[in-house]
């Protein structure tokens, strides 16, 4: 992820996400980020990882332009075809 947690309405916010498989078998695996307490067009994205491989997965959305100042919180799902399912939150500030 980038290294700032603030952003004004209408920014463009850029994360990157490593991704391990630390598995033994190659997985088809899910990418899925969701406003908490903000709306966030659904963003999806689908790839393959094969055992010990790893990868980069860039997500970008604008903050809206009609957002007040505040925490907003990001979940991202990752899921694969085994039915294993992560969750991670990501906090920025709109200023």
């Amino acid at each position: 992820m980038n290294n700032q947690f603030s952003y004004k309405p209408g920014d463009l916010v850029v994360l990157l996400i490593r991704i391990n498989n630390n598995g033994n078998i190659r997985e088809r695996l899910t990418l899925n980020l969701k406003g908490v307490n903000i709306y966030i067009s659904n963003y999806i994205n689908t790839f393959e990882l094969s055992p010990s491989e790893n990868s980069i997965q860039q997500v970008s959305f604008i903050i809206p332009q009609n957002i007040n100042p505040g925490y907003y919180i990001l979940q991202l799902n990752l899921d694969n075809n085994l039915d294993n399912h992560a969750v991670s939150y990501f906090q920025f500030n709109i200023i």
